[in-house]
């Protein structure tokens, strides 16, 4: 039976650090890949102006939020192509925060497998600012893999 291999993604170099992880190191021929990505909806602050221009701003910022989303698609169906790998391409604009998501579209897609990578922030600063990688691998009901940044990043890695 084929393994559903959820890998989130956005631009970042953590995220395709994942996606290479994947194909490199536990891909089987017969995985259903699915490429998930996060929409992060934009907030206007009521204090924005009129409600005309709010309406006007908040359109211009969710438009260039998709056309980000159009671009890391294309860039991603190009690098499968050169690498000979079929995947699906999802995207979520759900309010809720990116980790819960994700956990969502795992489920969603009956995944059996998640593979997120992770930008290496020590204990402290995943205390204090959250981490995607961390909510997964606690809420996710199915095996999650982190793949970790290539080299140490923060001073407070090791707290």
């Amino acid at each position: 039976m084929p393994r559903t291999v959820l890998i989130p993604m956005d631009s970042s170099e953590n995220s395709h650090r994942a996606l290479k992880f994947y194909v490199s190191q536990i891909r089987r021929e017969n995985d259903r890949c699915i490429l998930f990505h996060s929409v992060e909806m934009p907030s206007v602050s009521i204090q924005a102006g009129g409600r005309g221009y709010r309406n006007e701003f908040w359109k211009e910022m969710i438009e260039r939020e998709l056309a980000k989303v159009d671009q890391l698609k294309i860039t991603l169906e190009k690098w499968l192509a050169q690498e000979n790998i079929k995947a699906e391409f999802y995207a979520s604009d759900s309010w809720n925060n990116t980790g819960h998501n994700v956990v969502q579209a795992a489920k969603d897609k009956k995944a059996s497998l998640i593979v997120i990578g992770c930008r290496g922030m020590g204990r402290v600063r995943r205390t204090m600012l959250g981490s995607v990688s961390d909510y997964v691998l606690h809420h996710a009901k199915i095996p999650v893999t982190i793949v970790p940044p290539s080299t140490v990043q923060h001073a407070d890695q090791s707290q």
